[in-house]
């Protein structure tokens, strides 16, 4: 199974001076998340039948009211961790994706071989920064598209629909909500 997802591009953004080179940019990072997409479906799926976690004394699958996902901005590494109804954290994180432990996401010679085109044709720096920021914000766009497909996904397949699952960078106080598919804030996690 393979996953879908279509981005739109911002007619108006830096990317349409560098239009045909950004789109192989931009369609070269969604085939790397598609590559991993199968995989995700099912870790993501035995996490919601299996509960395997090292839980905190006195806690259990039985506590779990949601999973609380949280990715590196560098390599896209995402860890997991089971959270109660008062959205504490109740058992020790877990790697998903361990196949990819060498490997990153988004391959970094993707945006090398950007880079090096914009260079040669001699693109002032504040234009590579400009651009360099909005294929940024691309891929943390496209990523928590990909990852909240994958989540719904396996929701279905496991059929666990009640279970809440949230996913933001480390650090970050606002977390996308998979199944809203909307943002919200660290302290409105509550059952």
């Amino acid at each position: 199974m393979q996953l879908q997802f279509v981005f739109a591009v911002n007619k108006n953004s830096t990317f349409n001076h560098f239009f045909m080179t950004i789109q192989e940019v931009q369609q070269a990072m969604v085939t790397s998340l598609a590559a991993y997409s199968d995989a995700l479906v099912t870790e993501l799926q035995q996490l919601l039948t299996q509960l395997h976690f090292d839980f905190d004394v006195g806690c259990g699958s039985k506590d779990v009211y949601g999973l609380f996902f949280e990715y590196d901005l560098d390599s896209f590494k995402i860890l997991c961790y089971p959270f109660d109804r008062e959205a504490n954290s109740i058992a020790n994180a877990k790697h998903l994706l361990s196949q990819t432990k060498d490997k990153e996401l988004f391959p970094q010679d993707i945006e090398a071989n950007f880079y090096a085109t914009l260079e040669k044709a001699r693109v002032d720096d504040d234009t590579i920064e400009q651009v360099s920021n909005e294929l940024f914000t691309y891929q943390i766009t496209i990523f928590e598209k990909w990852f909240a497909e994958a989540w719904c996904n396996a929701k279905k397949q496991a059929n666990m629909t009640s279970m809440k699952g949230f996913l933001a960078f480390y650090g970050n106080i606002w977390y996308y909500d998979l199944d809203q598919q909307e943002y919200i804030r660290e302290d409105e996690i509550v059952g």
